[in-house]
């Protein structure tokens, strides 16, 4: 009996012993605590992750072994014995270390093997502020790269440009995305910015730009469910500096009425009117049958904030759910996004649901089945068209505004079943003179977007043996739009006719890829490395639209609908077809980790040029010299490389623009119309090419405190595609010839810092700096002196003395904006008329067709700091650019309106610039005759002054477009593991972060960062990037939020 006990005994310890024990510890390395490091126990899924301060806690049993890796670490192997604390130090695995870079078809190579350009920018960098815009969130962070932002007013994603070029590649997981707006940045593991064209030859004629690779988050070994939840303020920032001392009309005079009581001119929409005094006078609403206000006089005051207060708080709330598992053969990964966001506009609003997953299952030990999906559903309330004339900006404040109106009582827009406005022509006329109260605008004349956009791949990867593989991609990329608009009966100038608009687009793109990769070591101590890749690509694209508007009103009140149109409605179609291939490889040949060779062909050919002309071939080859490699007991010097690189970009004519085609042009008696376009097709046209030549300096100083990444890039662009005017005795308007030069050139120099790294604190810089020199070679290849040496890009009307044009000239900087400004002496002082200078007559000489700047910044850059201490982070983003300028349509009408501050003060005399001139006011102007050349001077009337002379010359109108601007900022805090781990919750992150914060410096209150420009040529939203014109755009949007995230 006793034996058996003993027994019993013996077995109940040895089972004691194989069960599970709770492991802790922490995992270092040189510089501190190391969060992010995988912990897998040997021989199956179960592991874990080191928390922000490398913290770790798992259960294992006795004799399990325990796995530590780290990306740019050796792996470390640790058997669990009787301790149940284990510590590790991580050291650097110098092989590793440079293989985290991607490049083209999101091949990881080496960092050191790099000939060209590249830079990273992690996903955690990215969700810091929590921006839904991955252009917002790399501002500042690359050089050579630099957001340009719509207005915060509307929902729509900033622009950017790289190396002065807009027409960027997005690549998702090797999928070529139509819109970066389809881009779920809270499922983005990484970014790799391939800016020169030996970086992108592999990529062909649609890289021409750049691409901005980016590749998904992926599951690590073990389950990972995590969860974020965030809520922020949106408020308008940047408003204009308004004037609070005089208010609505063209006089400063009342109008009398025959009770004797005053009353301001309500048809008047601006604000040279009387002087604010309190006086007390019959506003609009007092003419309003059952309004409060009917019959009363009311003080004529100012309403300081009555801009401000038209423009709400935005509450915009975000959720993020992923989960993750990954095993042995398998890996999932998949992130759910849900924003809403309500405008700063009255009735605007924005609702997204974006479904991010990938998969990979590795069905034998060879063959990998990978499947990604992304999809998007979203919803937009009254988005503004932007532009001085965009349907959506009938607000305006900045130009055609009273300021005495109080805000609050124009919210009430319609009484007794009638619209009303403040602009009413007369106290009998209700009808608006020109507009209606902004809020019927955002109300009644409403605009509804619904997008739903799907884009995924399923790919199949197999590996004959370790040193070749092959793969076979069917990707897919959709897009769909519905949109809706409506024209309210009854509004502005008293529209008699409403109207219904709807259109509806499809953008489909497919592609089929495969490519067949090859490794091979060879040579004494295996001192050659050689990858080659071969592969093809198959693109079909078909973009489709249908658009209608009602005619001649509704047949049924408010029934907003095609089918209501009174009239036979308006109906158009557009369809269009690309058919595209490919063949291209790249070799990849490095010498001792010493020197690299880089060379890719690619051949194109597309169905949008001359069936006889229509392969392209690009490439590009670059190499690299790792010197460190040679003085590799260099305490100071850590690493060092030179680097050059060529390539060769041809690219393709736009679609339709070799043959003629037929579109329609409405119905005649009942039978359909088609014609030509009025530019005549050429047969011969190509895309436009270019060949790029970059070199470049990355080194690393003091144990990788400092590190230096230096780049010159000189890029030759010729034969553009342009238009040619023709004699009308052709028919043709125009044709389109291949003519042009033009030479792009810059700096970029990134500098990385790590001042401070100790076991508690940390301190990260960096700083990035970019210069673009863009010079104009040639308008037109030809011998012939009569042929023009300049082109028009782009131009504004001013006023009386004609355009401001955006050209360029031949043997100039790219982009020169040429305008009007007076006349001066050889000593600088103005030329004056003889005239008084009024309405009418111009006060000043005029000089036509000057350089008054350039649309070119001289430097853009960014500085971004992390600071770290213990389990509290602070990160800051700054960005800037010096130099450049832009035209401003917002300053052009708010002095001409009365509306700016600049309207109001004294005169060297002490009175009243608005007084009469007569009466001792108006604006002093010295200069000289122009007759006979004696100094004189003259006063002139506020009104004229503002309204006529001053926007008669450009040189008044375009400002310096440098800006410094706090544009991202946050501050976090990782709770404790040990207040939480019990519940089976790994991490606990909680911050408070801003968006568009604070623009430090400006030359105006517009910020120059966010310059819409809605120009239609060829240098406007979709041409070069460089946005140059200012049209009476909304302000600015700051955005504070907190955020609460939690991993499981």
């Amino acid at each position: 009996m006793k034996t058996k006990i003993l027994w019993i005994l013996f077995l109940s310890v040895q089972i004691t012993f194989a069960q599970e024990i709770s492991i802790s510890g922490a995992v270092y390395d040189e510089t501190g605590p190391l969060p992010g490091v995988s912990i897998i126990i040997k021989g199956s899924s179960n592991g874990t992750e080191t928390d922000f301060n490398g913290n770790y806690q798992l259960k294992a049993k006795k004799n399990d072994i325990l796995v530590f890796s780290f990306i740019g670490k050796k792996t470390i192997e640790r058997t669990v014995k009787d301790s149940n604390n284990i510590k590790i130090t991580l050291i650097d695995d110098q092989n590793l270390l440079q293989e985290v870079v991607i490049t083209s078809l999101g091949k990881v190579k080496k960092k050191k093997s790099l000939g060209f350009a590249q830079a990273s920018v992690t996903g955690n960098d990215l969700v810091k502020t929590n921006e839904v815009d991955i252009n917002n969130s790399i501002a500042g962070k690359v050089s050579g790269v630099q957001a340009i932002g719509n207005s915060g007013a509307t929902f729509d994603n900033a622009g950017i440009r790289l190396r002065g070029n807009s027409n960027v590649l997005y690549v998702v997981d090797g999928i070529r995305v139509q819109s970066a707006a389809d881009i779920n940045t809270a499922d983005i593991d990484n970014i790799s910015i391939l800016k020169g064209g030996a970086a992108t030859a592999l990529y062909g004629t649609d890289a021409s730009g750049g691409v901005i690779l980016i590749t998904s988050k992926k599951a690590k070994h073990g389950s990972e469910i995590s969860a974020q939840f965030s809520t922020e303020v949106g408020s308008v920032t940047n408003l204009l500096k308004y004037q609070n001392e005089y208010g609505g009309g063209y006089s400063q005079d009342f109008i009398v009425m025959s009770n004797g009581q005053l009353r301001p001119d309500y048809g008047a929409d601006q604000s040279w009117g009387p002087k604010l005094d309190g006086t007390l006078v019959r506003h609009w609403d007092s003419w309003i049958e059952g309004d409060p206000e009917y019959g009363k006089l009311r003080p004529w005051s100012p309403n300081p904030t009555n801009v401000e207060d038209f423009y709400k708080e935005a509450i915009i709330k975000k959720a993020i759910l992923t989960f993750q598992n990954g095993g042995d053969k398998h890996n999932l990964s998949s992130t759910l996004r849900y924003v809403d966001q309500e405008g700063i506009l009255p009735n605007s609003s924005r609702k997204t649901i974006q479904v991010s997953t990938n998969a990979n299952y590795n069905v034998t030990d060879k063959l990998k089945l990978i499947a990604n999906v992304n999809y998007q559903v979203r919803n937009t309330l009254n988005n503004p068209e932007l532009g001085y004339t965009g349907s959506g900006s009938f607000f305006r404040p900045n130009q055609w505004w009273q300021r005495q109106l109080d805000m609050k009582r124009l919210r009430n827009y319609k009484r007794n079943g009638k619209f009303v406005s403040w602009n009413i022509q007369s106290p009998t006329n209700p009808t608006p003179a020109y507009w209606d109260s902004p809020y019927f605008e955002f109300y009644e004349n409403r605009n509804e977007q619904d997008k739903n956009a799907i884009f995924g791949k399923i790919a199949l990867n197999y590996e004959f043996d370790e040193n070749l593989s092959a793969t076979l991609q069917y990707r897919r990329t959709y897009n769909a739009f519905d949109f809706y608009k409506i024209r309210a009966f009854g509004g502005r100038g008293g529209a008699t006719e409403p109207r219904y608009d709807e259109s509806t687009s499809k953008n489909i793109e497919d592609e089929f890829f495969g490519s067949l990769t090859h490794n091979i070591k060879f040579g004494e101590n295996n001192k050659f490395d050689l990858t080659s890749i071969v592969g093809f690509q198959i693109q079909n694209k078909k973009y489709t639209s249908y658009y209608a508007n009602t005619v001649g009103g509704l047949t049924t009140p408010e029934f907003y609908s095609i089918y209501s149109s009174v009239d036979r409605p308006f109906v158009g179609r557009y369809l269009s077809t690309v058919k595209s291939k490919a063949l291209f490889g790249n070799i990849t040949l490095g010498f001792k980790d010493l020197l690299f060779l880089d060379a890719s062909l690619r051949s194109d050919w597309s169905s949008t040029a001359n069936p006889e002309k229509n392969r392209v071939i690009t490439y590009g080859v670059s190499s690299s010299f790792v010197f460190s490699e040679l003085i590799k007991d260099n305490k100071f010097i850590d690493f060092g490389k030179l680097r050059a690189g060529f390539s060769s970009a041809p690219s393709f004519p736009g679609i339709y623009q070799v043959f003629d085609t037929y579109q329609s042009a409405g119905n005649y008696n009942g039978m359909p119309l088609y014609s030509i376009p009025s530019t005549a097709k050429n047969p011969e046209i190509v895309g436009a090419s270019s060949k790029e030549k970059e070199f470049g300096l990355e080194m690393k100083f003091l144990n990788n405190k400092i590190g230096v990444d230096l780049t010159y890039y000189n890029t030759k662009i010729e034969d553009f595609p342009r238009s040619v005017t023709l004699p009308s005795s052709t028919g043709f308007s125009s044709i389109q010839r291949n003519s042009g030069k033009e030479t792009r050139s810059g700096w970029e120099l990134g500098l990385n810092f790590k001042p401070i790294t100790t076991d508690n604190f940390s301190w990260i810089s960096t700083i990035n700096l970019a210069t673009i020199d863009w010079v104009v070679d040639e308008i037109n290849a030809t011998d012939d002196p009569n042929t023009p040496s300049s082109r028009i890009l782009d131009r504004v009307w001013t006023w009386n003395t004609g355009y401001i044009n955006l050209k360029d000239v031949e043997g100039k900087s790219k982009g020169g904006i040429y305008g009007s400004r007076p006349k001066r002496d050889s000593q600088g002082r103005l030329i004056i008329n003889q005239s008084e200078g009024d309405w009418s007559n111009q006060l000043f000489e005029v000089e036509n067709d000057v350089l008054l700047g350039n649309f070119l910044p001289d430097l853009t850059g960014g500085f971004t700091n992390t600071f770290k201490y213990k389990n509290l982070e602070l990160a800051a983003s700054i960005d800037f650019q010096i130099g450049g300028d832009y035209y401003s349509t917002s300053k052009k009408w708010a002095r001409g309106s009365g509306q700016s501050i600049e309207t109001v003060g004294t005169n060297d005399k002490g009175n009243s610039i608005r007084d009469a001139v007569a009466d001792g006011g108006g604006i002093r102007v010295d200069g000289v005759d122009s007759v006979t050349g004696e100094p004189v001077t003259r006063y002139i009337g506020a009104y004229a002054y503002f309204d006529r002379q001053l926007p008669a010359f450009g040189e008044n109108l375009v400002f310096d477009a440098s800006y410094v601007k706090l544009r991202q900022l946050s501050i976090s805090y990782t709770l404790p593991n040990k207040w939480f781990d019990k519940w089976g919750i790994k991490d606990i992150k909680t911050s408070i972060y801003g968006n568009n914060l604070w623009l430090i410096y400006a030359d105006d209150e517009i910020d120059p960062s966010e310059i819409e420009n809605v120009s239609g040529t060829d240098l406007g939203r979709n041409g070069s990037g460089f946005r140059w014109q200012e049209g009476a755009q909304f302000p600015s949007q700051r955005t504070i939020g907190l955020n609460l995230s939690l991993t499981f």
